[in-house]
């Protein structure tokens, strides 16, 4: 039996699967396909506004990921997207980020 596919993910239609009727993530692991469009805007605005820098001794300077946590936190804090501060969504938006060349995969993930 076919899922019904949406952008971030996808309904469990297989009447035998304990989530039939329920959305799956298969990007930033919201609950909500709302959620994983909120989130993918947060990743988006990061992409357009982050860059790598190096100070005058060449060490890297980025502030985007620190950024991004702080809107990951804000978004958990908001009724029905409390799994925006999960790991699994955290990491996943940390990835995005590494795979965009916008953060270097050795940025600290625990701010």
């Amino acid at each position: 039996m076919p899922k019904e596919t949406k952008q971030y993910g996808y309904i469990e239609t297989n009447p035998k699967m304990p989530l039939c009727g329920e959305y799956c993530s298969i990007t930033y692991s919201m609950f909500t396909e709302f959620g994983d469009t909120l989130v993918d805007g947060i990743v988006n605005v990061a992409k357009q506004n982050g860059k790598i820098t190096r100070d005058r001794y060449g060490r890297r300077e980025t502030t985007i990921w620190p950024w991004a946590y702080d809107q990951l936190e804000m978004l958990g804090k908001t009724k029905g997207f409390e799994e925006a501060t999960d790991t699994m969504v955290r990491e996943a938006v940390y990835d995005a980020l590494v795979q965009a060349n916008i953060i270097e995969d050795d940025e600290p993930f625990y701010i």
